[in-house]
């Protein structure tokens, strides 16, 4: 009984403020909903209760690199409660959005003072991020927090070590490193599986092999494919065997470093592509994919 009245209180509260309140929360987008993430109703708030607030990470600050470069980011706001009926339990609906893209919108059970939540999409290195909470209890719903930012670490930059300049009109030989890339899948088999972009995957597996190989030698890089340093490949490296600085150049060692990358079971490879580009009229270009120049 005593359950029955707290509900029947709160949809009283509801009603009042649906004929209360005007004041429509800004969304940080005008598409909202984009992408695969369906946005939860706008519109006039319909349950009386608190914002969320004290926010943590704060707002424009920037968090901290993960082990194996990961960019772990849980997202925390004391807890909202339902005004005039503080003993009804409300949850909190969480969104996250990249520039104009919704990516997430979670609805959170409250946790005791605070309530948090662990963002399990794959963020961006040294990218913004909004994110903003609400309470909510059945299909109602409160005011929206204020929108707050947070930005992820740039990416980790790799590589101390170099390979001395070959002699003048020679070039250095391929050092064969494919212990490394088969060291890299047996210890990332989680990243590896979510390589393949055309599919949605990320870039965190090549980052991590690439960073894997700079640890021994900093010619190491990404390949532009074609040429093209704008267009780098997913699952090929560069080794540069000349005199100067790496970036942009096309005196470059390429190597396919994955079987069936797009495919169910992608596996290590160490298959020297270098002839074979040149004899279909193409090359290969190094670049730091604006990770590092060198």
């Amino acid at each position: 009984m005593k359950h029955a009245l707290q509900l029947g209180l709160v949809v009283l509260l509801a009603a009042s403020a649906s004929c209360s309140s005007n004041s429509t929360p800004a969304s940080p987008s005008a598409t909202p909903g984009a992408a695969s993430v369906a946005a939860v109703p706008e519109g006039t708030p319909t349950l009386k209760a608190s914002v969320p607030t004290s926010p943590s990470p704060e707002s424009g600050s920037t968090t901290t690199l993960g082990p194996s470069n990961t960019i772990p980011v849980t997202l925390s706001v004391a807890n909202a409660t339902a005004t005039h009926v503080s003993s009804v339990t409300v949850g909190h609906r969480f969104q996250l959005w990249e520039g104009s893209t919704l990516i997430a919108e979670p609805l959170v059970p409250a946790g005791s003072g605070r309530t948090s939540w662990t963002v399990t999409t794959q963020l961006k290195f040294d990218t913004t991020y909004t994110w903003r909470v609400r309470a909510e209890l059945g299909d109602a719903y409160a005011q929206w927090s204020p929108n707050w930012t947070f930005r992820t670490p740039a990416a980790p930059v790799s590589g101390a070590n170099r390979t001395p300049d070959p002699a003048p009109g020679t070039r250095l030989p391929l050092p064969n490193r494919s212990n490394v890339v088969n060291a890299a899948f047996s210890a990332r088999p989680d990243l590896v599986r979510r390589s393949c972009q055309s599919n949605g995957g990320t870039w965190e597996f090549m980052d991590y092999l690439v960073d894997e190989l700079r640890k021994e030698d900093n010619r190491w890089g990404y390949n532009g494919k074609r040429g093209n340093a704008n267009d780098p490949s997913e699952d090929v490296v560069d080794y540069h065997h000349g005199a100067g600085a790496s970036n942009n150049s096309t005196a470059v060692y390429i190597i396919d470093i994955m079987l069936a990358h797009c495919g169910s079971n992608p596996a290590p490879a160490w298959i020297d592509q270098t002839a074979l580009t040149a004899q279909q009229g193409s090359i290969g270009r190094w670049t730091g994919r604006g990770r590092f120049v060198n």
